[in-house]
């Protein structure tokens, strides 16, 4: 399917104004389910999900326009956007709310117990001048009080993905990737990685996205990690289909030192070969017809 860009109000994405949706699901990758078990949506709410998700996608792209496996993703992080919940965005606020103006200069203190109390106030008052608040607090000196700011995010408003997506596209490419490290040090990686295999679907895509753009911001180690040790070998594999489809230039030869480690299950170490294969294949030079 075709999907219209739209260009208005953002002058970076008119290069690109059409977007191919693949039809595989890499949900299904993911669980091997019949095709017939994935979830739809209506054509009208897909256009609007997959122009946040690939913008999002998008976000550390320079260059180059996006390979098939991305823009397998972007379907999936559409469905996953569209299943978190039933709201689309953070709401405006007319004006500056003095509740949160108050919780900001709280988030000055020179006691980081006083900031972290800040944020998690910040994240029950929900809205647009929090969610500025909240992502600003990525820029703390302290590791505590980011991995406070990360938990806070999390849990300002129900569509968690569309949070961090927009966080990630208003950050610097340092505040990226404390956003990434964030992510692991607060615990939602681990939490999101426990969900990429189980019951609910929605909590599947929730972490998919999650994970994929942690991944996206440089945050793989705790992904690397989850290969070689999860007790789980479906979330093994799960992640390893993950990484592969994230594209980071660093992912091949951390694949390759995990596939000559001894312990990992016959199972994982396949996967991850041919994880191997398929990134370099995609990665290959097309070939030029010589004049």
């Amino acid at each position: 399917t075709l999907l219209q860009k739209n260009a208005e109000g953002q002058a970076e994405e008119s290069e690109a104004s059409l977007i191919t949706v693949t039809d595989e699901s890499v949900f299904s990758l993911l669980t091997e389910e019949d095709e017939s078990d994935t979830i739809t949506i209506e054509q009208h709410d897909a256009e609007a999900d997959v122009q946040t998700v690939y913008e999002a996608a998008l976000v550390f792209e320079t260059d180059s326009e996006p390979g098939n496996a991305d823009q397998v993703v972007v379907d999936v992080l559409a469905k996953s956007l569209d299943l978190a919940g039933n709201e689309r965005g953070i709401d405006p606020v007319d004006g500056e709310n003095p509740v949160i103006s108050a919780l900001g200069e709280r988030l000055k203190s020179d006691e980081v117990a006083e900031r972290v109390a800040a944020l998690e106030d910040l994240a029950r008052e929900g809205g647009d001048q929090a969610f500025q608040l909240i992502t600003r607090s990525f820029d703390d000196p302290v590791e505590e009080v980011r991995n406070a700011t990360a938990q806070a995010l999390y849990e300002l408003k129900t569509d968690r993905a569309d949070s961090f997506t927009m966080a990630l596209r208003e950050g610097s490419p340092e505040r990226r990737r404390r956003i990434g490290v964030a992510l692991a040090g607060s615990g939602i990686a681990a939490e999101a990685i426990n969900n990429l295999v189980g019951e609910s679907r929605e909590k599947t895509y929730e972490a998919f996205s999650i994970l994929f753009l942690m991944a996206k911001a440089g945050g793989v180690q705790p992904l690397l990690d989850a290969i070689q040790d999860h007790p789980h070998v479906e979330v093994r594999l799960a992640v390893i289909k993950l990484l592969a489809f994230s594209n980071q230039s660093e992912i091949v030869p951390s694949f390759r030192r995990l596939a000559v480690r001894g312990s990992l299950p016959p199972e994982v170490r396949s996967a991850v070969m041919e994880a191997i294969h398929e990134m370099n294949s995609q990665s290959q030079p097309t070939p030029q017809t010589l004049a």
